[in-house]
C-alpha cells in the first residue's frame, strides 16, 4: 500500500460522523483503493461479512489497477476473515472461501487457491446448517475451482457430491456468542462453603497418600457432604441451564455422573486434583479435573475447555488425548466465558478413537478418519529453545519412530508474525476476561483469588487501540499459519514446555498451545513417551481449521506407532 494513494480527507470522514463501510464504498467507487484499504484494515466499526466482502471487491479494484500483489494479499485477507469470525454464516463464509480461492487461481497462485477452495469444502462437508440446495451450489462452484487448478480429485469429488440427494438442513445458523456481563455473585456463606469443601478435599488427599491408595469411609463421605452443601448454597446464584455440549450428549445416551475440578474461572488459580501419574505433580489446567478423571479410568471420557493451553497441557500431563476442535465448532451456549474471541469447547478421551465418536456427537457432523502415515510439518524455533530438554529429546523420539513407520517429517520456519503471536494472545485474553468480570470485580474483588484477580485488575487498565491491534495480528498469524499448512498435513510441536511440574501452586505454561488457541485452528495431544521419572509427554499436532477429519487421521495413525500405555502405571 502506497501512503501517498491515500485521500486524507477521506479516511478521516468517520470522525465527521460518516459511517466508516459507506466511506469504503465511497473510495472504492472512486478507485482510490489504499484508502479502501486503509480504512478497512484500522476500521473498529466495520463488520466481519461487511469487511469479507469489501475486501474481494477491492481485491478487484487492485487487479485493474495491474497491482496484483496488493491483490493477492486482499484476497487473502478476505479469506482470513472466514476462517475466523464467529459471525459469518456458512453459506457465506463458504461462498468468501470459493471467491477468494477463484480469484487467486486467476492470478496463478495456485497454492494460496487450494487452500481457500479446501477451506470451502469442508465448510460444505461440515456444516450443519447449510440448506440441500446451497449445498449442492458450492460443490458446483467447487468443481469448476479445483479444475481450474489442477486437483482432478478433489474436482471429482466436488463433482460426486455436488449430485447428492442431502437432507434438509433443520439446524438454523447459531447467533454469535455474546459475553456474560458479569461473574455470579458469590456471598460468604458461598466462600465459607467453597473453603471447607477445598480442605475436606486436601485431607482426603492427603490421606490417600498417606496410606497408599486408601481411605476411611467417613473421609469419603465428609467429602460428599461438602459438596451438597456447597452445591446447595450456589445453585441459587447460577442459572441452572446445562450447557449445549451436557444436553447433547444425555440426548445421544451419555451417562452424566458428575462434575470436576477446575482452575477459578478456568484461568490460573490451581484446584486441588492431583496427577494420576504422580500425585506430588500438577494434573495441569485449567480442566485439571477431567483429565485426571480419564487419566485414572473414574470416566472414559470428560469436557473442558481451552483459552490458552487447558485442554492440550493437562491432556499431555496425564497421559492422555486431548482435543481443542476449529473454533465455534462445538457450540460454547452456557459456558462462562473467560475470553469470548478464544474460549473453545474441548475434551479429553483415552484413544483417537474415541475422541472421534465425541467429536461426530458433539458436532452433529460425520468424521471419518483413514489413519495413514502423515506428512509432518516439525516447528523448531521458538519451540526448541524454549522447551524443557526431556520434552524436546521425547518429541525427537516419537519423530524417529513415526519416521520409521512410514511418515514424512519436514523442518518448516515459523511465520514472522509469530513473534507477536503471545502478547497478542495475552491482550486479547486480559481485555474479554476483564469486560466479562468488570462489573462483579468492581463490586467485590476479594471475591476473586489472587491470580484472577491480578488478571481481572491488568486488563481493565488496557486500552482499546492496543485490543483492537492485537486482533488484528491474530488475523495476519492465521493467514501465514494456513499457508504453512500448505506445505504439511499437520504441524508437530511438543505439546507442552515441560512435563507436569512437581508442584501443586501452579498448572504449568500454557505457551506451545496459546498460538492455536488464538488463530482458532483444530489441534490434538497424543500421548509419546515417559520421562526417566516416569511422566508423560505428548506430542501436538495441527491442522487447518474445519480439517478435523484430516487432524484426526494423522492422530490415529501416529497413536498406533507410538503404542503408549493407556493408563498410569501401577505403583
Amino acid at each position: 500500500m502506497d501512503s501517498d494513494d491515500i485521500d486524507p480527507a477521506l479516511a478521516v470522514a468517520g470522525l465527521g460522523g460518516v459511517p466508516d463501510v459507506d466511506l469504503v464504498a465511497q473510495a472504492l467507487a472512486e478507485a482510490r483503493a489504499d484508502t479502501s484499504f486503509a480504512i478497512l484494515v484500522f476500521s473498529p466499526s466495520i463488520g466481519d461479512r461487511e469487511s469479507a466482502g469489501a475486501f474481494l471487491l477491492l481485491a478487484n479494484r487492485y487487479r485493474i489497477d495491474d497491482r496484483l500483489r496488493q491483490a493477492m494479499a486482499s484476497y487473502r485477507l478476505a479469506g482470513t476473515i472466514a476462517t475466523l469470525s464467529p459471525d459469518l454464516p456458512d453459506s457465506v463464509r463458504a461462498d468468501t472461501f470459493i471467491l477468494a480461492g477463484e480469484g487467486l487461481a486467476e492470478l496463478g497462485e495456485f497454492g494460496l487457491a487450494q487452500l481457500q477452495f479446501d477451506q470451502a469444502y469442508n465448510v460444505a462437508t461440515a456444516s450443519t446448517h447449510l440448506q440441500a440446495a446451497t449445498r449442492r451450489h458450492l460443490f458446483q462452484r467447487l468443481h469448476r475451482g479445483y479444475q481450474a487448478i489442477g486437483d482432478k480429485e478433489r474436482a471429482r469429488s466436488s463433482l460426486d457430491l455436488s449430485a447428492e440427494v442431502f437432507p434438509t438442513a433443520t439446524v438454523p445458523e447459531p447467533p454469535p456468542a455474546l459475553p456474560v456481563a458479569e461473574a455470579p455473585a458469590l456471598p460468604l456463606e458461598i466462600q465459607q462453603a467453597e473453603a471447607a469443601r477445598w480442605q475436606v478435599a486436601q485431607a482426603l488427599a492427603t490421606t490417600v497418600l498417606e496410606r497408599g491408595g486408601r481411605a476411611p469411609h467417613e473421609l469419603v463421605a465428609d467429602l460428599g457432604n461438602a459438596l451438597v452443601a456447597e452445591d446447595q448454597l450456589r445453585l441459587p446464584y447460577y442459572d441452572s441451564q446445562l450447557a449445549e455440549t451436557v444436553a447433547i450428549l444425555r440426548d445421544a445416551g451419555a451417562v452424566i455422573p458428575g462434575k470436576t475440578e477446575t482452575t477459578e474461572f478456568a484461568a490460573y488459580d490451581p484446584a486441588p486434583t492431583r496427577n494420576p501419574w504422580n500425585t506430588e505433580h500438577t494434573p495441569g489446567g485449567s480442566s485439571s479435573g477431567s483429565a485426571a478423571a480419564v487419566s485414572s479410568g473414574m470416566c472414559p471420557t470428560a469436557l473442558g475447555s481451552q483459552t490458552g493451553g487447558s485442554v492440550i497441557r493437562p491432556a499431555a500431563f496425564c497421559g492422555v488425548v486431548g482435543f481443542k476442535p476449529t473454533y465455534d465448532l462445538i457450540s460454547r451456549l452456557g459456558v462462562f466465558p473467560l475470553a469470548w474471541s478464544l474460549d473453545h469447547v474441548g475434551f479429553f478421551t483415552r484413544t483417537v478413537e474415541d475422541a472421534t465418536i465425541l467429536l461426530n456427537v458433539l458436532s452433529g457432523v460425520e468424521h471419518r478418519p483413514d489413519p495413514e502415515p502423515p506428512k509432518l510439518g516439525l516447528l523448531r524455533g521458538y519451540y526448541e529453545k524454549t522447551a524443557d530438554e526431556s520434552v524436546w529429546e521425547g518429541l525427537m523420539d516419537a519423530a524417529d519412530r513415526l519416521e520409521d513407520g512410514g511418515a514424512e517429517v519436514v523442518e518448516l520456519r515459523l511465520p514472522r508474525s509469530f513473534e507477536y503471536v503471545h502478547p497478542a494472545h495475552s491482550i486479547i485474553f486480559a481485555t474479554e476476561a476483564a469486560s466479562v468480570h468488570e462489573e462483579g470485580f468492581r463490586k467485590n474483588p476479594e471475591s476473586y483469588k489472587p491470580k484472577m484477580r491480578s488478571h481481572v485488575a491488568g486488563g481493565l487498565l488496557i486500552p482499546s487501540p492496543a485490543y483492537l491491534r492485537a486482533k488484528r495480528i491474530r488475523g495476519v498469524f492465521a493467514m501465514e499459519a494456513r499457508d504453512l499448512l500448505g506445505e504439511a498435513d499437520c504441524l508437530l510441536t511438543p505439546s507442552s514446555v515441560t512435563p507436569a511440574l512437581r508442584s501443586l501452586k501452579s498448572t504449568g505454561d500454557p505457551a506451545f498451545n496459546a498460538p492455536w488457541s488464538f488463530c482458532g485452528f483444530p489441534s490434538i495431544t497424543v500421548p509419546c513417551g515417559l520421562t526417566g521419572d516416569g511422566l508423560p509427554l505428548g506430542l501436538q499436532l495441527t491442522g487447518l481449521p474445519y480439517g478435523e477429519e484430516g487432524l484426526l487421521s494423522a492422530a490415529g495413525w501416529c497413536e498406533r506407532i507410538l503404542d503408549f500405555p493407556k493408563g498410569p502405571r501401577t505403583p
